[in-house]
């Protein structure tokens, strides 16, 4: 899945192309990271109808400086580098 989006001061929101989902609908897959006060990032899985409606909240966790170190042992090293970059851009 291809996410694509923008940035301002303390938030990055990236959302997917169309999907089509088993019954024919489409929808969306929307991620948000916010920088929070202290120093941690809220990340939030959001599933849109094809309208822009919350269908459904996917996930919501708010991640540490340390977690996403560990991460390179988790989940490839792709893969945690790209998220330290935007928790980063998020903090700067």
């Amino acid at each position: 899945m291809v996410l694509k989006g923008k940035a301002t001061p303390g938030v990055m929101t990236m959302r997917s192309a169309a999907q089509t989902g088993r019954t024919g609908n489409q929808y969306y897959n929307e991620v948000t990271w916010t920088a929070n006060d202290d120093g941690t990032v809220t990340q939030k899985w959001d599933v849109l109808d094809a309208d822009g409606a919350l269908l459904q909240v996917a996930f919501l966790v708010v991640r540490r400086r340390n977690i996403i170190r560990s991460a390179r042992y988790l989940g490839g090293r792709r893969a945690s580098l790209l998220l330290a970059i935007h928790v980063r851009s998020l903090r700067d």
